[in-house]
């Protein structure tokens, strides 16, 4: 059972982690001209045990949470523009290996909210230690759109 101090000697290595992934990110898409933001996060430690911890039908959803929970490191690239996205997914493609993608988009077309894609990949293994085991190199990814004027 996962307790709050056995993901903490991870949080450190997590957030050297969320550095280097936010610095490759930026390498790769820092050059596009309407990218409003690059962000990189790691899950605290009190996110990831609440999860860690869930229940479905009184059963722990992960036997082994530090390897079963996908999202310990979340980036997000926002861009200004919805055609925008559509590129980024193909940039995406050619530099992180694909797990898994969801395509975002709000349940109207009169709802405010954002338009993008979700991708669970795994991380680029050239850019971090090789103690990384595979399992552990997993990052979720959003690839998102802010509506902007050319949306209204």
């Amino acid at each position: 059972m996962p307790t709050k101090s056995m993901p903490k000697e991870k949080c450190a290595v997590e957030t050297a982690h969320s550095r280097r992934l936010r610095a490759h990110l930026r390498d790769i898409f820092g050059s596009y001209q309407r990218i409003d933001r690059i962000s990189v996060r790691a899950k605290s430690v009190d996110r990831f045990v609440a999860k860690a911890e869930k229940e479905i039908e009184g059963k722990r959803k992960y036997d082994d949470p530090l390897t079963q929970i996908q999202d310990q490191l979340g980036a997000r690239i926002v861009t200004f523009y919805k055609s925008d996205v559509e590129k980024l997914t193909a940039e995406v493609a050619k530099y992180f290996r694909h797990i898994e993608s969801l395509q975002i988009v709000p349940e109207s077309e009169s709802e405010f909210g954002y338009e993008g894609m979700h991708f669970v990949l795994f991380l680029p293994r050239d850019i971090f230690d090789d103690e990384i085991k595979e399992s552990e190199s997993i990052v979720s990814v959003r690839g998102t759109h802010l509506l902007g004027a050319e949306d209204l």
